[in-house]
């Protein structure tokens, strides 16, 4: 499906995947804006550019004995396209979110462009989704990869890679990568790189000592061969996602290998890869630049000269930046436009910007404690009544205008443009709470506060919980509280709204009844990311805190890992998202759309589909440079 009939799917459905407004991933990196007053009125439609691609669904692994997509040690440089020929020179400078600041990007990183924008940039990739059509997998810093087995591959590495410091880049900085990611050293978190964590073998065991048949292994000059638990369908959508990084390992080994057993951060200097761009100046709460690295292994490229990472945290004043030419992309997450902002822009010079929509791919709702009372055990009639009451009753649409301005995404278990698992029409079937019909929801609600005066409540007589929140997600958990309390006879009382540390303390303790607007995003394309993270329990290595463990769900789980045919895994995925949704732990609502606006004078940059997508800029060239 193209990106644009995707678009228009959902705009005929009432849930308008043009601009978002949505808070930051996790929250780490922003605050939920003041909502707009709902209005009846519909909202001039405001269409940014998208570029013309495909959905990524589930990439194939390869077959046994077949060796993927070998590529020449060197890339000649691009043609451009129409005639249009690319300048060299120029300086694009970007915006840095406030939680930007933390350099090694194998600990808790978020989504921010100052972050994921440094894979691609800085950093190399083994394998990498195309920067051009954003579906094909191809190599990156491998030259080619086979698959042995199917729970084994080997990567061949480029000859002649040199890192930013000089030095060349080798099979053994690609094999300490993949240490730190399996073993994870000196309590390294290696969150968004989960899903090797989970298919790739161990490495040592419990003494230290390397295994036979360890999960990374270099077995040639060149080579590195990973060995998986179990066959993976998902492991080329995972290693191809955009947090596979590889890095030269001379700064991180002395860290991974302090005797002090304590993480710390690399040094702003100590940012070395193999990428197009290498960093030379970093200020932090300031600025960082990135100049065009002279020993970059693809010929004739890049095309600028530097790229500048300007610390702007206010919305307000990114925009008027962006608008005066001070700054040339306007960024996701932290501190991105809304939709009025890009609005206003193109209504006012329309020739100078272009935006486009990347999606929040992920899970956002609520999570509901269901290891006591009033919403567990599950199996206990009552509770089970109370988690269906939320599930069927929650109004999506009204949480959409007010919390998203009306273009979030219904944050089905799994991302509603997937097909291949259910259509959309399906998933309103099998799945009602999401339907965004009005008259469907208000039968739903009606049928839910039925539900509730059986087990009597009622408007006068609410039952009263209490309700975890981040200070935020303040707004967007007020709207949804009186939502509850209106239509539902749930009465959420908060405790005082939580920073982060306290929020992800007691969520982590299970010391909560109801988290409202928890989020996680999902680091590659494939239903596997959504099952490895916001679902898998967090006692058995997932960020799932509800105490919700379903063996029906483990089991069907465990026996799509191992299919690589989106028609062999489809049905039993909208299996699991069945049990999901039945079982009710987990409420989604919405998840949003982001907002990545370009000057276009930026040529040959083709945003990813997904926030975890690469954003290298190694292609881009700028006309008119001021």
């Amino acid at each position: 499906m193209k990106l644009r009939h995707l678009l228009g799917l959902v705009l005929a459905l009432g849930l308008v995947f043009t601009l978002a407004c949505g808070p930051s991933e996790e929250e780490e990196e922003g605050t939920t804006p003041t909502p707009p007053t709902p209005t009846a009125t519909p909202r001039p439609e405001f269409t940014p550019t998208t570029p013309d691609i495909v959905v990524p669904t589930a990439t194939p692994t390869p077959r046994p004995g077949v060796t993927a997509v070998p590529q020449p040690t060197s890339t000649p440089t691009p043609v451009p396209e129409d005639g249009d020929q690319p300048q060299y020179g120029g300086t694009l400078v970007a915006p840095y979110g406030s939680g930007a600041w933390l350099f090694d990007l194998n600990h808790r990183a978020g989504f921010s462009w100052g972050q994921i924008g440094k894979i691609g940039n800085i950093y190399g990739q083994l394998i990498r989704i195309d920067l051009k059509d954003r579906v094909t997998v191809e190599p990156d810093l491998a030259e080619s990869w086979s698959a042995n087995s199917a729970t084994e591959f080997t990567f061949t590495l480029r000859d002649g890679l040199v890192d930013h410091e000089g030095n060349p880049f080798t099979i053994d900085d690609v094999y300490w990568q993949m240490y730190r990611y399996v073993e994870k050293p000196n309590k390294l978190q290696a969150r968004q790189q989960g899903c090797v964590t989970v298919y790739v073998a161990p490495i040592e065991d419990d003494n230290g000592n390397v295994l036979d048949n360890p999960g990374a292994e270099i077995t040639g000059p060149n080579e590195l061969t990973v060995r998986l638990k179990a066959p993976r369908g998902a492991f080329i959508p995972c290693f191809s996602g955009a947090w596979i990084l590889f890095g030269s390992d001379t700064h991180t080994r002395p860290i991974d290998t302090d005797p002090s057993g304590a993480w710390r951060d690399l040094a702003p200097d100590k940012q070395v890869g193999t990428g197009p761009f290498m960093v030379t100046s970093s200020t932090i709460d300031s600025r960082e630049v990135w100049e065009r690295n002279p020993n970059f292994f693809r010929e004739g490229l890049p095309y600028l000269d530097s790229v500048e990472m300007v610390q702007m945290i206010d919305t307000t004043t990114r925009i008027a930046a962006f608008r005066a030419g001070r700054i040339d992309l306007t960024g996701i997450f932290d501190s991105q436009p809304k939709r009025s902002d890009a609005e206003r822009l193109v209504a006012d010079i329309p020739e100078d910007f272009t935006f486009s929509i990347i999606n929040a791919l992920g899970w956002r709702g609520q999570t509901i404690n269901v290891t006591k009372a009033p919403f567990g055990p599950i199996g206990d009639p009552t509770a089970d009544t109370l988690r269906r009451v939320i599930q069927m009753g929650t109004n999506r649409q009204e949480i959409n205008l007010l919390s998203y301005d009306g273009t979030g995404i219904l944050s089905t278990p799994y991302f509603i443009g997937w097909e291949w698992i259910n259509t959309a029409e399906e998933w309103y079937e099998k799945l009602p709470g999401f339907n965004p019909d009005p008259m469907v929801k208000a039968d739903l609600i009606a049928e839910a506060q039925g539900l509730m005066r059986g087990l009597g409540y009622g408007p006068d007589n609410p039952l009263e919980i209490n309700i975890l929140c981040s200070t935020s997600n303040k707004t967007e958990c007020e709207g949804i509280l009186a939502h509850y309390e209106r239509d539902l006879y749930i009465k959420g009382t908060v405790e005082g709204f939580v920073d982060l540390a306290t929020r992800n303390s007691r969520r982590d303790s299970g010391d909560f009844t109801l988290e409202i607007a928890f989020s996680n995003g999902v680091a590659f394309p494939d239903p596997d990311a959504f099952n490895l993270l916001p679902f898998t329990p967090n006692t058995k290595g997932g960020n799932n805190p509800t105490g919700w463990d379903s063996p029906e769900w483990e089991s069907l789980f465990n026996e799509q890992l191992v299919l690589d045919s989106p028609d062999e895994r489809g049905p039993i995925l909208a299996e699991m998202a069945q049990i999901l949704y039945d079982d009710a732990a987990f409420v989604g609502t919405l998840r949003p759309g982001l907002v990545h606006g370009l000057r276009t004078n930026i040529h040959d940059y083709v945003p990813p589909f997904i926030h975890a997508g690469n954003y290298s800029l190694e292609n881009v060239w700028l006309s008119d440079m001021m």
